[in-house]
């Protein structure tokens, strides 16, 4: 079945661009009704439309477009099974990570960490030959009250991250660490 993510959908919503599912496909129109792109990716339908409509006006025509940064280039996603003739390969290219281009940059000289003390005091603790120990991490993290099952379909590095904010949080309101695992 072909969706449209929520944050997708405000995300064109708030450049002005209408996102639809029409049969097996996303659509995406303008404010007048004309057609901008078509495909089953709603993310990639998004991003092609934006440069349609970018094409077409011969450039930014509003201050809520960002051009992306000349300095770093764009991940590439994978391409399976691509050739010349294939679509896909026309398509522009998506970011594949969630976190943002400016954040990606700063954090990585601290070896992709915030590099604040918190996050050396927790990686020290899961670690275990300088790699992750994901049990531990689960552990640590229910001994502090913050664990949410919904971690266990994220990657290590992001049930780091999470677990890493919620406890600054805790501590922030008077949370005591618990170390012990």
């Amino acid at each position: 079945m072909t969706a449209i993510h929520h944050a997708t959908a405000k995300r064109a919503a708030n450049i002005g661009i209408n996102l639809v599912v029409e049969g097996d496909d996303i659509v995406a129109r303008d404010h007048d009704g004309l057609l901008l792109a078509q495909g089953i990716d709603a993310k990639r339908v998004l991003v092609a439309a934006e440069q349609a409509r970018l094409e077409r006006n011969g450039g930014p025509d509003d201050a809520e477009y960002n051009e992306p940064d000349q300095d770093e280039p764009e991940d590439d996603v994978a391409d399976e099974g691509s050739d010349d003739n294939n679509e896909a390969a026309d398509e522009p290219k998506v970011e594949r990570s969630i976190v943002k281009r400016k954040y990606r940059k700063l954090y990585m000289p601290k070896n992709r960490s915030c590099g604040d003390e918190m996050a050396h005091l927790i990686a020290e603790h899961v670690k275990e030959d300088d790699v992750l120990n994901l049990d531990k991490l689960i552990r640590f993290a229910k001994a502090n009250d913050c664990w949410i099952d919904s971690y266990r379909k994220l990657n290590p590095g992001q049930i780091r991250m999470n677990v890493g904010n919620r406890l600054r949080a805790k501590i922030r309101k008077g949370h005591d660490v618990i170390w012990a695992s």
